[in-house]
This record gives structure tokens, sequence and C-alpha cells, in this order.
């Protein structure tokens, strides 16, 4: 699979390739969604329900970089990521929003930047700079001209929220379940978030 930062092409099983600023491959079955605007802070009307979830208590093995630099996963061999998270976090993936405070739905709680970003190496931020972190991090706003590409990509919270996509233990979505991956935690949603990106 590659990963050009939220900013260009994945590809899977089967040489598909797609790109993270297009809209998302067909599924076998269509997916219809809806993007609502909660009648109160603590409301959605969900399309499907969020799928159930589970973290697992022992961690992965660590992961390698192959020679053609793609990131492998001892216990996932057919889940070849070309960039890391921080990698994609630095080429400007998500307009520097992803970590934006949020009120998460699916938990019905608040989720703070500073709070959520402490569960990640301080070495994924360091190339960024203190003075830019939030800017390519947490900002509210997506700002094009931080995307290596200079483009918008992505949906909003309420298309993802609604649609059923988001569970309680991955309130952010699919890249912050990667992140995780990443650093080696197992899940019961492994297989669905995989299957995405494949």
């Amino acid at each position: 699979m590659i990963l050009s930062g939220c900013t260009g092409a994945l590809s899977g099983g089967g040489g598909r390739r797609r790109s993270l600023l297009t809209p998302p491959l067909r599924h076998a079955a269509p997916l219809t969604p809806i993007i609502l605007q909660p009648k109160s802070s603590t409301s959605l009307a969900y399309k499907a329900p969020p799928p159930k979830a589970s973290v697992q208590k022992s961690k992965a093995k660590a992961l390698t970089r192959n020679a053609d630099g793609d990131w492998c996963f001892a216990d996932e061999p057919g889940f070849r990521p070309n960039l890391a998270p921080y990698e994609v976090l630095q080429m400007g993936g998500f307009g520097g929003t992803y970590f934006r405070p949020i009120e998460a739905h699916v938990t019905q709680s608040k989720l703070k930047s500073s709070e959520v970003l402490t569960e990640y190496p301080k070495e994924w931020w360091a190339p960024m700079g203190k003075s830019n972190m939030k800017h390519m991090l947490a900002t509210t706003a997506y700002d094009q001209t931080v995307n290596t590409y200079g483009v918008k990509c992505g949906g909003d919270m309420y298309l993802w929220e609604s649609s059923g996509w988001i569970n309680a233990i991955g309130s952010y979505g699919a890249f912050l379940w990667y992140c995780r991956f990443f650093l080696g935690r197992r899940c019961s949603d492994d297989a669905r978030q995989i299957s995405r990106f494949n």
C-alpha cells in the first residue's frame, strides 16, 4: 500500500492505486453517507451504527522498513504502507487539522489536541518545529498551504460519524487507528481498517 501523504496515492492488494485526494474506492456494498449537523452537541443521527471494537492487551512486535521503503508488520504481512503516520503529518496531510479539538459523539466527550498528542513520541513532531506544531497538527481550519501538494482532501467529522465509520476506540477515525497500529496497538477493528486501505 502506498500512502503519499494523505496527499498522494494508495495501493494495496491486486495493485490497485488511488489517490487520497480523490473519493474512496467503491465497496462491494455501496455506502450511502449522510452529512448531518447535530441538533445539539450530544446528538447525531446515524446512517449505520458505529462498529464495536476492543483493544488487545498485547502489543505487536517492532516493525521494519523494506528495500522498497514499505513498512512491514510481522502480524499483517499484506499491509505495507510506504509512509509512517508522522511522515503523513509532516507532509501536511489533512491540512493541519487532524488532531484539532473535537467533540466525539461516539464517546460523548470533548477531546483536546494537547491531550491526544501526548500518546505519541515527541520525535514525531520535532521536524515540524515547536512553533509550527499547532499549525501542522491541530489548527481548526484546513490550510492547503501546509499540504505538500497544495490541495484540500478528506471528509468532515459528521460524514464519518453519521456513516458509522468511527467507533469508541478511535474517535478521530481511520488515521488515528493507523497511528496507533503503527505504534503496536492491536484491536478487534484491525481487519476492517486494513481492508479500507488495501
